[in-house]
């Protein structure tokens, strides 16, 4: 092959670069295979206008329960609403116990009252009541331990409530309501004082010798009971009508004093004679005449609960022999 063989060989012509050449050559678009295909152009057009709003949720319907029947009781109808047992509704509040160890829940103050150490005068009064209940006692002071019935007892403080006798202050009223009557006419007259009950031990003593008592009530508390003790055996000598009331401040409060050891009754109002007669006659059947028999028996000997239980067990091991 000679050189004019070489040279004959046509040479590629060299390329221009222009402004078109210089830009980088577009990198082909990522195709996303999640995102749904694009749609044809011209198609919008025909989708209608309520394709495009979301649809609605769905509202939930509540469940219709049951009316309550009448007289039906909360419980039985919870169970045909709910269609469960009572136990699910027990258990609404659940148990939470207290711990009571250090730094949590106080612990709860115990009741003491057995460790407490009672005022002197607290502890006497029990022990003079132990002291009579155990020792042998007269028939003078049993019958003071035998007073009148509550039903019996209400009657006759009923009474007694309509003949109060009149404070310091209506007894000011009065004689001043007489002094302005004077003054306007000498010749008026003065108001008597209403019929009330005597008190005090030396007064009532005085209408009961008299024979101007047509009742007497006897306090069961007296302190002493020397005071009263005489007074029932009185009462029958002369034949006055007597009853012995529990608790020596209930006869104070009909007269208007902290306690009254004994009360009679004196005059009584014409309205009130029928209802004091029928008073005088079931206080005679039912207080006086079962009155004779603790008159005449001795009391007390009353042996405690451990002793009782000591003589039972006593008794029973003879009767086994």
């Amino acid at each position: 092959m000679g050189i004019t063989g070489i040279w004959s060989i046509p040479m590629a012509p060299k390329k221009t670069a222009t402004k078109e050449a210089a830009k980088p050559a577009a990198k082909p678009a990522k195709v996303d295979k999640k995102a749904p295909a694009s749609k044809p152009a011209g198609k919008d057009k025909a989708v209608s206008k309520d394709s495009k709003k979301k649809p609605e949720a769905k509202k939930e319907e509540k469940p219709k329960y049951p009316e309550r029947k009448k007289g039906e009781s909360y419980w039985s109808w919870a169970q045909r609403k709910h269609k469960t047992n009572i136990k699910e509704f027990s258990n609404l509040f659940a148990p939470r116990p207290k711990k009571y160890g250090t730094g949590q829940c106080r612990p709860i103050k115990p009741d003491l009252t057995r460790h407490v150490r009672w005022p002197l005068y607290v502890r006497r009064q029990r022990k003079k009541q132990l002291l009579l209940r155990r020792m042998k006692m007269p028939p003078a002071l049993n019958q003071f331990f035998h007073p009148v019935s509550r039903i019996m007892k209400g009657t006759i403080l009923k009474m007694a409530a309509n003949y109060r006798p009149e404070t310091d202050k209506e007894r000011k009223n009065r004689l001043v309501a007489d002094a302005k009557a004077r003054v306007k006419d000498r010749k008026a007259k003065r108001t008597k004082k209403a019929a009330a009950l005597s008190f005090y031990l030396s007064n009532v003593t005085r209408k009961i010798e008299k024979r101007l008592a047509s009742l007497v009530l006897i306090a069961n508390d007296a302190a002493p009971i020397e005071t009263v003790l005489w007074m029932p055996s009185l009462c029958r000598k002369m034949g006055v009508p007597y009853a012995i009331i529990k608790s020596k401040s209930v006869l104070g409060r009909l007269v208007n004093r902290k306690t009254a050891a004994a009360v009679a009754f004196t005059t009584i109002r014409s309205e009130d004679k029928a209802a004091f007669a029928k008073l005088l006659e079931s206080l005679k059947t039912h207080y006086s005449e079962k009155m004779d028999s603790h008159r005449t028996k001795w009391g007390g000997l009353m042996l405690g609960a451990k002793h009782q239980f000591k003589m039972a067990a006593k008794e029973a091991k003879k009767k086994q022999r």
